[in-house]
């Protein structure tokens, strides 16, 4: 588990001496550790962040046009051949 923040100065600590006194910090890192080796996975693999982008871009794009449309009808900027 590896919870080191860098500082701006050379010097870096790690979440768990900065808790080491807070009787949660076993159980807040303990339970945050799937969602940062998950983060670590995806950031890992570039092709899988593509595809979610491109699988995004793909089911938003159809939305975004029809607002675009409506907005330069309403501003008269746009009139659709029907």
């Amino acid at each position: 588990l590896d919870l080191t923040v860098r500082s701006n100065s050379s010097k870096s600590s790690g979440l768990k001496s900065r808790l080491g006194s807070c009787p949660y910090a076993p159980v807040a890192i303990e339970h945050i550790e799937p969602f940062q080796q998950r983060y670590r996975e995806m950031m890992a693999d570039p092709a899988y962040l593509d595809g979610i982008l491109k699988a995004g871009a793909e089911r938003v794009q159809p939305i975004a046009a029809a607002t675009v449309q409506l907005v330069k009808e309403r501003m008269g900027l746009y009139t659709a051949s029907r």
